[in-house]
């Protein structure tokens, strides 16, 4: 850790010479008496002086002296401080994300970040796209886990690709198989998710000029899986919320795929926090653990 100019100073005043400063600085006399220099023209303040044996103060820098050890404290506190940040011995990351990211992606990530990292604090924040990207914007949150949205103002890299699965009750035929066609599971009354995927449920549905009778539309995706168990219609709704679902449930992947990009969005900035980006750099190779699939 290199000294700060001050500490320098103060070095001199306690040695009493420019030679036994620079010694233990392992710099040279001309470098010291540089740095001491470019001080005194900073400050406009002649703050040493030549005896016949020592370097003394001044009677300007003798008054400037108390300040002076305290920013000599203070910028080494500050330059360690800093230090703690680099070696991630310190820092919070705000998190945004969806309920899904949250409960079955993001815990493990957390446990693995702070077993490296145990100085290093989570704020977590649960909502859906557009409460994420105001966040996002307004600095309430350093990155949000979320849908690619396309919005430009942020920066996203993919963790993962969720299918969106058919969702049926256990005893429903089409849970026997390995896939279904959208077209035959559209033939009947859906409960649709009010999310931030509805309308990609939609443009799927419109795109294969299907038109489904929709008998609800629901904003939690626990209580449509209740609804499914209860027989009040079929769902479409992303595998990684259906991992480890209380209901009796069955899901299957349709036969053309309905595929959600999940990642990390940030804010397009020149400087992140860098604990946050550490974290992304961790958790980004890490997107291929678990069981989510990958398409």
């Amino acid at each position: 850790m290199r000294p700060s100019k001050y500490e320098i100073l103060l070095k001199v005043i306690e040695q009493g010479s420019l030679t036994r400063a620079a010694d233990y600085f392992h710099y040279t006399q001309s470098a010291v008496s540089q740095m001491l220099k470019h001080l005194e023209e900073e400050l406009g303040v002649s703050l040493l002086e030549r005896t016949t044996r020592h370097m003394v103060l001044t009677r300007d820098g003798a008054h400037l002296l108390p300040v002076i050890r305290q920013l000599a404290a203070a910028e080494k506190q500050l330059t360690m401080q800093a230090a703690e940040i680099r070696e991630l011995k310190t820092g919070v990351i705000r998190i945004g994300a969806y309920v899904s990211l949250s409960c079955f992606w993001l815990p493990h990530q957390l446990q693995m970040f702070r077993l490296r990292y145990p100085g290093v604090r989570f704020e977590l924040k649960q909502g859906d796209s557009g409460q994420l990207c105001q966040w996002l914007a307004d600095g309430t949150v350093d990155l949000a886990l979320m849908m690619d949205t396309g919005d430009g103002r942020f920066e996203f890299t993919t963790l993962m690709q969720d299918q969106l699965c058919a969702v049926i009750k256990e005893t429903d035929p089409f849970a026997a198989l390995e896939s279904v066609d959208l077209g035959r599971f559209a033939e009947r009354p859906l409960i649709l998710p009010e999310s931030d995927y509805e309308t990609m449920i939609r443009q799927a549905l419109l795109k294969a000029d299907l038109h489904p009778e929709i008998a609800y539309i629901v904003k939690e995706d626990f209580t449509i899986m209740a609804m499914v168990e209860s027989g009040l219609g079929s769902a479409i709704l992303p595998r990684l919320i259906l991992q480890r679902t209380p209901f009796a449930v069955a899901s299957i992947p349709f036969n053309t795929p309905l595929v959600r990009r999940l990642g990390i969005a940030v804010r397009k900035v020149d400087y992140l926090p860098w604990a946050v980006r550490a974290f992304i750099d961790f958790a980004v190779p890490q997107k291929q653990n678990g069981s989510v699939q990958e398409t």
